[in-house]
């Protein structure tokens, strides 16, 4: 009887204990974020590519990753579809990059899309194509851009002008101390790309004949359609009083002459808490 009650008596803290184990590893496991690229994003959305001759594009792809620590991002290749799907080309260029997530980084890619598989796709009835790429840290995700087909000719991408201003206009300003105050770039262009450039400012009282530039921010944009565009800097330096200078620096398309700088004064005289 003793012996009887002893074994239903361990088969039972048995029980429990594998219960209790059970319920520790389906916490762990919910707590436990996934390894996963989450998201793709491309810039630009889409593109004009020419029917009668092979187009090149520049891509940025953005990659978000969740997955903590040290981690390679991998592309094996892009592909050139239908938007049915079906395969038309591929592009055997791989994109890989080791980094510390979790953490969002993006690559460029230039590309250049065959004329011949645009005239496939257009026999089929489409008036686009996409191109992809599949990103992975061990669990994959994707993006991709449209390109539309266009029959005449598409000049090569080029910024033709670049013209700053503050956001008045005005091509210097004096403000009081803590004011708000932003530039922007006017910027003409050829063709569709993705314009690489730096927002920098330099102050107060910089050396006039190499300042000391800092970065404000970086600019990532795709242009495409239109033939101009205007590009916006974060919020200008205003607090300690003095004379700035702010520019823009295009970093690629390359060719552009460097774009001369605005000039701000700030007093402090009037303004600031």
């Amino acid at each position: 009887m003793a012996a009887n009650l002893l074994r239903t008596d361990i088969m039972k803290r048995s029980f429990q204990f594998a219960s209790v184990a059970t319920a520790l590893m389906a916490f762990v496991s919910l707590a436990a974020p996934a390894r996963a690229v989450t998201a793709v994003d491309t810039t630009p959305a889409s593109a004009q590519v020419s029917l009668t001759q092979a187009t090149s594009i520049s891509i940025g792809w953005r990659v978000t990753t969740n997955s903590a620590g040290s981690v390679t991002l991998v592309s094996a290749q892009g592909r050139f579809r239908t938007p049915s799907g079906a395969l038309l080309a591929t592009v055997a260029s791989p994109l890989s990059r080791t980094i510390t997530g979790p953490a969002t980084v993006t690559f460029f890619e230039s590309v250049l899309v065959p004329a011949d598989i645009l005239t496939r796709a257009q026999r089929e009835g489409h008036d686009q194509v996409v191109y992809e790429r599949s990103f992975t840290d061990g669990v994959t995700a994707g993006g991709q851009v449209v390109l539309r087909i266009v029959t005449g000719n598409i000049a090569n991408f080029g910024i033709s002008r670049a013209l700053l201003v503050f956001d008045d206009d005005a091509v210097l300003r004096i403000v009081s101390g803590g004011a708000t105050l932003t530039a922007k770039a006017q910027v003409a262009f050829t063709g569709n790309g993705l314009l690489q450039g730096v927002w920098e400012v330099a102050g107060p009282n910089p050396n006039s004949v190499k300042p000391e530039w800092r970065t404000l921010s970086h600019v990532l944009q795709g242009l495409t359609g239109a033939e101009s565009t205007v590009l916006t800097s974060p919020a200008l330096p205003t607090r300690a009083g003095g004379a700035y200078l702010v520019r823009l620096r295009i970093v690629a398309p390359a060719g552009m002459s460097e774009i001369p700088p605005l000039r701000y004064q700030i007093d402090t005289s009037r303004g600031l808490p």
